[in-house]
């Protein structure tokens, strides 16, 4: 049996809309915790990459594709 709680605070329909319209991959890079900045994981082989601040462009370790 599941217990559903139902909240009395109400989106608004353009809330609703700006909320699936932000761009939460950057949003989670910008408010990740400071010992995650400069990771990443690859689209392909999903390794996790680590950015150093001196490199210009990030290429994964395991398939080589840059990030």
């Amino acid at each position: 049996m599941r217990n559903t709680i139902r909240s009395e605070h109400t989106v608004t329909e353009e809330e609703l809309n700006h909320i699936k319209e932000l761009d939460w991959e950057s949003y989670y890079r910008e408010s990740s915790p400071a010992d995650y900045q400069g990771m990443a994981t690859c689209p392909d082989c999903g390794a996790i990459v680590v950015a150093r601040e001196n490199e210009g462009t990030v290429s994964c370790y395991s398939c080589g594709r840059k990030i």
